[in-house]
């Protein structure tokens, strides 16, 4: 009975045992895809940054005709945007932290660090926002 246990608990070493693993399984697609959906979030919240940002005056007087126009501080609305987006980029950032833990059976797996980052980003992201308000 105890050879059955050790043969049921033998851990994988690299080099040695054959990997039988045939190519990418549904869970490895799966955290692929949360990370460049993630990813994709993040580039869209910097665009709208980039609209919500206060506009500058031009150096060389080009906007001095239409100074009156210029907004002078942040779009609120887009910041409230920006906010949920920071807010399904941490979501999306546990979600595929937690299917990377659940498949991380070898040695040599390793912890996506892709989503490590975006949830990083995500919550610094949510406290400036929760601070600045």
């Amino acid at each position: 009975m105890s050879d059955i246990k050790q043969t049921l608990q033998k851990q994988f070493r690299p080099g040695v045992d054959k990997d039988r693993r045939r190519g990418p399984d549904l869970m490895h697609r799966a955290i692929s895809a949360l990370a460049l959906t993630g990813w994709i979030i993040m580039v869209v919240v910097i665009f709208i940054l980039d609209q919500a940002s206060p506009e500058i005056e031009n150096w060389f007087g080009f906007n001095n005709k239409y100074s009156h126009m210029i907004r002078k501080t942040w779009d609120k609305d887009l910041l409230d945007i920006i906010f949920y987006l920071m807010i399904l980029g941490l979501s999306i950032s546990i979600a595929g932290l937690v299917f990377n833990m659940r498949r991380r059976k070898r040695r040599t797996d390793t912890l996506r660090q892709s989503l490590v980052i975006l949830g990083i980003i995500s919550v610094i992201g949510i406290i400036k926002y929760l601070f600045s308000r």
